[in-house]
């Protein structure tokens, strides 16, 4: 079975029916003035990407980790492979 891993995780989630859970980048201000600081959001939305729930971690590793251990069971979507004909299929 396909998992996020630190690889995939910004083409790849994991969707039911009428949800999806995935992991987005950002920043907020870091401590100093010129500085941002890298967060990655575990976020759950509708189909239109309508925010349900979101969390925020500081690593990446926690935010992949979290996200397989609860939704690991819905089905995993890879953006990477196009749908169609074999031929046209990225790989």
């Amino acid at each position: 079975m396909p998992t996020i891993d630190l690889n995939n995780w910004n083409y790849c989630h994991y969707e039911t029916s009428r949800l999806r859970a995935f992991i987005s980048q950002g920043g907020i201000p870091g401590t100093r003035e010129d500085e941002v600081q890298q967060i990655y959001f575990l976020t759950v939305s509708d189909p239109d990407f309508k925010e349900i729930y979101q969390e925020e971690f500081f690593q990446l590793q926690e935010a992949v980790t979290i996200l397989n251990s609860r939704y690991k069971h819905w089905k995993f979507i890879d953006r990477a492979v196009q749908e169609g004909c074999s031929s046209c299929q990225a790989h």
